[in-house]
Protein backbone atom coordinates (compact mmCIF):
# COMPACT_ATOMS: atom_id res chain seq x y z
CA UNK A 1 0.00 0.00 0.00
CA UNK A 2 1.44 3.39 -0.92
CA UNK A 3 1.43 6.45 1.30
CA UNK A 4 -1.58 7.98 -0.44
CA UNK A 5 -3.73 4.92 0.12
CA UNK A 6 -2.45 4.52 3.64
CA UNK A 7 -3.18 8.10 4.60
CA UNK A 8 -6.63 7.94 3.05
CA UNK A 9 -7.52 4.67 4.79
CA UNK A 10 -5.94 5.46 8.15
CA UNK A 11 -8.04 8.55 8.88
CA UNK A 12 -10.94 6.84 10.59
CA UNK A 13 -8.68 4.37 12.38
CA UNK A 14 -6.60 7.25 13.72
CA UNK A 15 -9.67 8.60 15.48
CA UNK A 16 -9.82 5.47 17.60
CA UNK A 17 -6.27 5.56 18.91
CA UNK A 18 -6.82 8.43 21.31
CA UNK A 19 -9.29 11.04 22.39
CA UNK A 20 -8.87 14.51 20.85
CA UNK A 21 -11.05 17.57 20.51
CA UNK A 22 -14.44 17.04 18.97
CA UNK A 23 -15.43 19.01 15.91
CA UNK A 24 -18.34 20.55 17.81
CA UNK A 25 -16.04 21.78 20.60
CA UNK A 26 -13.62 23.40 18.20
CA UNK A 27 -16.26 25.08 16.06
CA UNK A 28 -17.88 26.51 19.16
CA UNK A 29 -14.53 28.02 20.15
CA UNK A 30 -14.87 26.80 23.73
CA UNK A 31 -12.14 24.14 23.72
CA UNK A 32 -8.44 24.67 23.30
CA UNK A 33 -7.03 21.69 25.16
CA UNK A 34 -7.26 17.95 24.71
CA UNK A 35 -9.94 15.82 26.28
CA UNK A 36 -9.68 15.08 29.99
CA UNK A 37 -10.26 11.44 29.07
CA UNK A 38 -7.01 11.27 27.11
CA UNK A 39 -4.92 8.26 28.22
CA UNK A 40 -2.26 9.17 30.75
CA UNK A 41 0.35 7.39 28.63
CA UNK A 42 0.10 10.12 26.02
CA UNK A 43 0.94 12.96 28.39
CA UNK A 44 4.06 14.87 27.47
CA UNK A 45 6.76 14.90 30.08
CA UNK A 46 6.60 17.98 32.26
CA UNK A 47 9.84 19.85 31.60
CA UNK A 48 11.57 23.05 32.43
CA UNK A 49 13.40 24.87 29.66
CA UNK A 50 15.89 22.54 28.00
CA UNK A 51 19.30 23.68 26.80
CA UNK A 52 20.92 21.08 24.58
CA UNK A 53 24.66 20.50 24.16
CA UNK A 54 26.41 22.10 21.21
CA UNK A 55 25.37 20.43 17.95
CA UNK A 56 28.32 19.07 15.99
CA UNK A 57 32.03 19.65 16.53
CA UNK A 58 33.32 22.96 17.80
CA UNK A 59 34.70 23.96 14.40
CA UNK A 60 31.49 23.13 12.54
CA UNK A 61 28.75 25.60 11.66
CA UNK A 62 25.68 23.47 12.21
CA UNK A 63 22.33 24.92 13.25
CA UNK A 64 22.04 25.23 17.01
CA UNK A 65 18.70 25.01 18.85
CA UNK A 66 17.54 28.21 20.52
CA UNK A 67 17.99 28.30 24.27
CA UNK A 68 14.48 29.71 24.63
CA UNK A 69 11.56 29.51 22.26
CA UNK A 70 10.85 27.55 19.11
CA UNK A 71 11.82 28.13 15.47
CA UNK A 72 8.83 28.40 13.12
CA UNK A 73 8.89 26.72 9.73
CA UNK A 74 6.62 25.94 6.78
CA UNK A 75 6.65 24.02 3.57
CA UNK A 76 4.43 25.97 1.21
CA UNK A 77 6.07 26.14 -2.21
CA UNK A 78 2.90 24.76 -3.87
CA UNK A 79 0.70 27.42 -2.30
CA UNK A 80 0.06 30.22 -4.78
CA UNK A 81 0.38 33.05 -2.28
CA UNK A 82 3.46 33.02 0.00
CA UNK A 83 2.48 32.34 3.57
CA UNK A 84 4.27 35.42 4.86
CA UNK A 85 1.81 37.54 2.89
CA UNK A 86 -0.98 35.97 4.94
CA UNK A 87 0.88 35.87 8.24
CA UNK A 88 2.64 39.23 7.99
CA UNK A 89 6.00 37.66 8.96
CA UNK A 90 8.55 35.33 7.45
CA UNK A 91 9.18 31.92 9.03
CA UNK A 92 12.58 30.88 10.35
CA UNK A 93 12.65 27.75 8.19
CA UNK A 94 11.40 26.89 4.73
CA UNK A 95 11.30 23.35 3.36
CA UNK A 96 12.19 22.31 -0.19
CA UNK A 97 11.81 18.72 -1.37
CA UNK A 98 14.22 17.38 -3.98
CA UNK A 99 12.88 14.06 -5.22
CA UNK A 100 16.03 12.85 -6.96
CA UNK A 101 14.27 12.01 -10.17
CA UNK A 102 16.12 12.25 -13.46
CA UNK A 103 15.33 15.97 -13.56
CA UNK A 104 16.01 16.89 -9.94
CA UNK A 105 19.47 16.02 -8.67
CA UNK A 106 20.89 19.48 -8.13
CA UNK A 107 21.06 21.15 -4.74
CA UNK A 108 18.82 24.26 -4.71
CA UNK A 109 21.73 26.70 -4.47
CA UNK A 110 19.76 29.56 -6.06
CA UNK A 111 17.07 29.47 -3.37
CA UNK A 112 18.92 31.97 -1.18
CA UNK A 113 19.35 34.44 -4.04
CA UNK A 114 15.73 35.54 -3.64
CA UNK A 115 15.81 38.65 -1.39
CA UNK A 116 12.59 37.44 0.27
CA UNK A 117 14.50 34.46 1.66
CA UNK A 118 17.02 36.54 3.57
CA UNK A 119 17.04 35.50 7.20
CA UNK A 120 15.27 32.21 6.44
CA UNK A 121 16.97 28.84 6.99
CA UNK A 122 16.74 26.24 4.24
CA UNK A 123 15.59 22.69 5.04
CA UNK A 124 16.19 20.25 2.17
CA UNK A 125 14.54 16.86 1.79
CA UNK A 126 16.96 14.76 -0.27
CA UNK A 127 14.54 12.00 -1.17
CA UNK A 128 16.77 9.10 -2.14
CA UNK A 129 15.52 5.52 -2.00
CA UNK A 130 12.13 6.17 -3.56
CA UNK A 131 12.76 3.21 -5.88
CA UNK A 132 14.29 1.13 -3.09
CA UNK A 133 17.81 1.05 -1.67
CA UNK A 134 19.47 -1.92 -3.39
CA UNK A 135 21.08 0.08 -6.20
CA UNK A 136 21.98 2.92 -3.86
CA UNK A 137 23.85 0.59 -1.51
CA UNK A 138 25.73 -0.86 -4.48
CA UNK A 139 27.05 2.62 -5.24
CA UNK A 140 25.06 3.08 -8.44
CA UNK A 141 23.79 6.51 -7.33
CA UNK A 142 26.99 7.77 -5.71
CA UNK A 143 27.81 10.19 -8.53
CA UNK A 144 24.37 11.78 -8.23
CA UNK A 145 24.80 12.22 -4.48
CA UNK A 146 28.29 13.61 -5.05
CA UNK A 147 26.96 16.25 -7.45
CA UNK A 148 24.23 17.11 -4.96
CA UNK A 149 26.79 17.33 -2.14
CA UNK A 150 29.03 19.60 -4.22
CA UNK A 151 26.08 21.96 -4.69
CA UNK A 152 25.40 21.77 -0.96
CA UNK A 153 29.02 22.71 -0.23
CA UNK A 154 28.73 25.72 -2.54
CA UNK A 155 25.51 26.76 -0.83
CA UNK A 156 27.05 26.36 2.63
CA UNK A 157 30.11 28.42 1.78
CA UNK A 158 27.94 31.28 0.52
CA UNK A 159 24.98 31.12 2.87
CA UNK A 160 25.92 29.09 5.93
CA UNK A 161 24.23 26.12 7.54
CA UNK A 162 21.08 24.33 6.45
CA UNK A 163 18.94 21.42 7.59
CA UNK A 164 18.89 18.25 5.54
CA UNK A 165 17.13 14.91 5.80
CA UNK A 166 16.60 11.86 3.66
CA UNK A 167 14.34 8.81 3.74
CA UNK A 168 11.93 10.46 6.18
CA UNK A 169 9.35 8.23 7.92
CA UNK A 170 11.64 5.21 7.53
CA UNK A 171 9.82 3.38 10.32
CA UNK A 172 6.56 3.32 8.29
CA UNK A 173 5.39 0.85 5.70
CA UNK A 174 4.40 3.19 2.86
CA UNK A 175 7.89 4.04 1.52
CA UNK A 176 10.08 1.62 -0.48
CA UNK A 177 12.88 2.31 2.02
CA UNK A 178 10.60 1.79 5.04
CA UNK A 179 10.83 -1.03 7.58
CA UNK A 180 14.10 -2.34 6.15
CA UNK A 181 17.52 -3.03 7.61
CA UNK A 182 18.96 -1.27 4.56
CA UNK A 183 18.00 2.14 5.94
CA UNK A 184 20.87 2.63 8.39
CA UNK A 185 23.67 1.70 5.94
CA UNK A 186 21.98 3.87 3.28
CA UNK A 187 21.83 6.85 5.65
CA UNK A 188 25.48 6.39 6.59
CA UNK A 189 26.48 6.10 2.92
CA UNK A 190 24.82 9.43 2.09
CA UNK A 191 26.34 11.03 5.22
CA UNK A 192 29.83 9.81 4.31
CA UNK A 193 29.57 11.23 0.79
CA UNK A 194 28.70 14.61 2.31
CA UNK A 195 31.60 14.21 4.73
CA UNK A 196 34.04 13.50 1.91
CA UNK A 197 32.85 16.62 0.11
CA UNK A 198 33.31 18.74 3.22
CA UNK A 199 29.62 19.55 3.51
CA UNK A 200 28.92 18.28 7.01
CA UNK A 201 30.31 21.40 8.65
CA UNK A 202 27.18 23.11 7.29
CA UNK A 203 24.72 20.24 6.78
CA UNK A 204 22.62 19.74 9.91
CA UNK A 205 21.22 16.21 9.61
CA UNK A 206 17.66 15.63 10.81
CA UNK A 207 16.66 12.00 11.37
CA UNK A 208 12.88 11.92 10.96
CA UNK A 209 10.68 8.98 12.04
CA UNK A 210 6.89 8.91 11.98
CA UNK A 211 5.10 9.15 15.33
CA UNK A 212 3.83 5.85 16.68
CA UNK A 213 0.35 7.10 17.53
CA UNK A 214 -0.23 9.15 14.39
CA UNK A 215 -1.68 6.30 12.34
CA UNK A 216 -2.41 2.56 12.50
CA UNK A 217 0.20 1.27 14.89
CA UNK A 218 0.59 -2.15 13.26
CA UNK A 219 2.11 -0.39 10.24
CA UNK A 220 4.63 1.59 12.32
CA UNK A 221 7.83 0.25 13.86
CA UNK A 222 9.64 1.79 16.82
CA UNK A 223 11.98 4.52 15.54
CA UNK A 224 15.05 3.44 17.47
CA UNK A 225 15.35 0.30 15.37
CA UNK A 226 16.38 2.65 12.55
CA UNK A 227 18.64 5.05 14.43
CA UNK A 228 21.95 5.52 12.55
CA UNK A 229 23.95 6.57 15.64
CA UNK A 230 24.79 9.84 17.33
CA UNK A 231 27.68 10.61 14.98
CA UNK A 232 25.33 10.65 12.00
CA UNK A 233 22.39 12.58 13.49
CA UNK A 234 22.29 16.23 14.58
CA UNK A 235 18.60 16.76 15.33
CA UNK A 236 15.70 14.36 15.83
CA UNK A 237 12.65 15.30 13.76
CA UNK A 238 9.14 13.92 14.25
CA UNK A 239 6.43 13.55 11.60
CA UNK A 240 2.68 13.34 12.28
CA UNK A 241 -0.37 14.15 10.16
CA UNK A 242 -4.04 14.20 11.09
CA UNK A 243 -5.74 12.73 8.01
CA UNK A 244 -9.16 12.09 9.53
CA UNK A 245 -11.84 13.10 7.02
CA UNK A 246 -14.90 12.55 9.19
CA UNK A 247 -14.18 14.77 12.18
CA UNK A 248 -11.41 16.27 14.25
CA UNK A 249 -9.53 13.01 14.70
CA UNK A 250 -6.80 12.73 17.32
CA UNK A 251 -5.22 15.82 18.82
CA UNK A 252 -1.63 16.73 18.06
CA UNK A 253 -0.74 15.81 21.64
CA UNK A 254 -2.26 12.35 21.28
CA UNK A 255 -0.34 11.67 18.10
CA UNK A 256 3.07 12.95 19.18
CA UNK A 257 3.50 12.57 22.94
CA UNK A 258 4.62 8.95 23.24
CA UNK A 259 7.22 9.22 20.48
CA UNK A 260 8.48 12.57 21.76
CA UNK A 261 8.90 11.12 25.25
CA UNK A 262 10.72 8.06 23.89
CA UNK A 263 13.09 10.14 21.78
CA UNK A 264 13.87 12.61 24.56
CA UNK A 265 14.70 9.65 26.83
CA UNK A 266 16.83 7.66 24.39
CA UNK A 267 18.52 10.63 22.67
CA UNK A 268 18.70 13.30 25.39
CA UNK A 269 21.55 15.22 23.73
CA UNK A 270 19.75 15.64 20.39
CA UNK A 271 17.50 18.65 19.85
CA UNK A 272 13.99 17.65 18.84
CA UNK A 273 11.84 19.34 16.21
CA UNK A 274 8.38 18.67 14.84
CA UNK A 275 9.71 18.38 11.31
CA UNK A 276 6.31 17.69 9.75
CA UNK A 277 2.75 18.14 10.97
CA UNK A 278 -0.56 19.08 9.46
CA UNK A 279 -4.33 18.77 9.53
CA UNK A 280 -6.45 18.22 6.44
CA UNK A 281 -8.10 21.33 5.01
CA UNK A 282 -11.49 20.64 6.57
CA UNK A 283 -13.78 22.40 9.07
CA UNK A 284 -12.15 22.41 12.50
CA UNK A 285 -8.64 22.82 11.18
CA UNK A 286 -8.16 26.19 12.93
CA UNK A 287 -8.90 24.75 16.36
CA UNK A 288 -6.68 21.73 15.78
CA UNK A 289 -3.78 23.96 14.71
CA UNK A 290 -4.22 26.24 17.71
CA UNK A 291 -4.12 23.23 20.00
CA UNK A 292 -1.00 21.91 18.23
CA UNK A 293 0.97 25.12 18.75
CA UNK A 294 -0.17 25.29 22.38
CA UNK A 295 1.10 21.75 22.91
CA UNK A 296 4.44 22.53 21.25
CA UNK A 297 4.89 25.62 23.42
CA UNK A 298 4.30 23.52 26.53
CA UNK A 299 7.08 21.18 25.37
CA UNK A 300 10.29 23.23 25.77
CA UNK A 301 12.48 20.43 24.45
CA UNK A 302 10.90 20.89 21.02
CA UNK A 303 12.99 23.59 19.38
CA UNK A 304 11.41 23.87 15.91
CA UNK A 305 7.96 23.27 14.43
CA UNK A 306 7.37 22.99 10.68
CA UNK A 307 3.82 22.94 9.36
CA UNK A 308 3.59 21.26 5.95
CA UNK A 309 1.02 23.50 4.27
CA UNK A 310 0.96 21.69 0.94
CA UNK A 311 -1.56 20.33 -1.50
CA UNK A 312 -0.48 17.23 -3.41
CA UNK A 313 -2.93 16.74 -6.25
CA UNK A 314 -1.61 13.23 -6.87
CA UNK A 315 -2.22 12.15 -3.28
CA UNK A 316 -5.56 13.74 -2.43
CA UNK A 317 -3.95 15.12 0.70
CA UNK A 318 -4.58 18.82 1.18
CA UNK A 319 -2.98 20.34 4.27
CA UNK A 320 -3.16 23.93 3.07
CA UNK A 321 -4.64 26.46 5.47
CA UNK A 322 -8.33 27.24 5.41
CA UNK A 323 -9.05 30.95 5.30
CA UNK A 324 -10.36 30.88 8.87
CA UNK A 325 -7.10 29.29 10.07
CA UNK A 326 -4.96 32.32 9.27
CA UNK A 327 -6.29 34.68 11.92
CA UNK A 328 -5.65 32.40 14.94
CA UNK A 329 -2.25 31.50 13.49
CA UNK A 330 -1.35 35.18 13.16
CA UNK A 331 -2.34 35.70 16.80
CA UNK A 332 -0.33 32.66 17.93
CA UNK A 333 2.83 33.81 16.14
CA UNK A 334 2.75 37.23 17.80
CA UNK A 335 4.02 35.52 20.92
CA UNK A 336 7.81 36.08 21.08
CA UNK A 337 8.19 32.43 22.02
CA UNK A 338 7.84 31.68 18.31
CA UNK A 339 11.05 32.60 16.53
CA UNK A 340 10.48 33.97 13.05
CA UNK A 341 13.02 34.93 10.38
CA UNK A 342 15.86 37.21 11.46
CA UNK A 343 14.85 40.80 10.95
CA UNK A 344 11.21 39.84 10.29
Amino acid sequence: MDRREFLKKSGQAALAIGAGLTLEEVLSGCATTVSQDEPAATNLKQQENIIYPHVGKADQKKIQPPEHGCLVGFRSRKVHEPLENKLGRKPSIEVLCEDFTSTSRIFPTKWAENPERQGVTLFVYMNIGCQGLTDFLKGKEDKDIEVFAEGAAEYGEKNGSFFITTMAEMNASWWPYGLTNKFVPAWKRAWHIFEQKGVNKYATWVWEPYCLDATIESKIDHPDRYYPGDEFVDWVGLSAYNVDEGGMGPSFKTMVSRTYNDMSNTHPTKPIMQAEFGKLNLPGQAGWIKNAYQTIKSTPGMKAAIYQAVFNVDEDTDFTFREESYQPLREILKDPYWIMAKGA
